[in-house]
């Protein structure tokens, strides 16, 4: 949340999930006429749903996790994936099947955004066009590392599935499961450090950062 002017952040971001959100929705409604299977099977009306409920739960966590609550933040991710599966298992075993996976994605979903939100002390205020601009600028850096991290991480999987056998790609990415396994420090570290150094940076801390690094 930049270290300051965090409930000016939070709302500006809030705003543009929901003008996204809208956006998302009225293209779906849009092209309702062409998803003739998936609106005769009931499942059209679980996916607007989940939309909604995605953007509900990211608010609250990414809340959390802008002001530094990590703990909370990767609980409530916790709770909100397991209470998908037990719901999910729970309402497709009586034959609900797709309709029940869909149901269990929201359930949980919604879940984690409620234990979450308790422990959110952000609240909405007045926000301008800078912090729109800022928010814009900062997601945009995120877009491009994020999308050249996944070109590099699934580059070798499309090559090796160009020139081998499907069977050889699955290989190959169980074995390479195993060795991220090396990285759960590191990863974990990065998680928790990551909101403090911002909010140090922020406030021009830098030796601070040195010395947590």
């Amino acid at each position: 949340m930049k270290g300051k002017s965090k409930n000016e952040f939070f709302s500006a971001f809030v705003a543009l999930r929901i003008i996204l959100l809208a956006v998302s929705v009225s293209a779906l409604l849009l092209a309702r006429p062409l998803l003739v299977d998936m609106d005769r099977s009931g499942m059209f009306f679980w996916l607007l749903l989940a939309l909604v409920a995605e953007v509900f739960t990211s608010n609250v966590l990414n809340g959390n996790y802008g002001s530094g609550k990590t703990g909370v933040h990767q609980t409530c991710g916790l709770l909100s994936m397991a209470g998908r599966i037990i719901f999910q298992v729970a309402i497709v075993v009586p034959g609900f099947g797709a309709a029940g996976l869909a149901r269990g994605l929201v359930f949980g979903m919604i879940a984690g955004g409620i234990a979450g939100l308790r422990f959110l002390d952000l609240r909405f205020a007045r926000f301008g066009m800078h912090h729109l601009k800022s928010l814009f600028s900062f997601s945009f850096r995120i877009f491009l590392s994020a999308g050249g991290s996944l070109v590099f991480s699934y580059a070798d999987a499309v090559l090796i599935g160009y020139f081998m056998e499907n069977a050889d790609v699955g290989v190959y990415r169980v074995a390479f499961q195993f060795t991220t396994a090396a990285t759960f420090t590191t990863v974990a570290m990065r998680t928790v450090l990551f909101p403090n150094m911002s909010k140090l940076s922020a406030r021009r801390e830098y030796n601070k950062v040195e010395l947590n690094c």
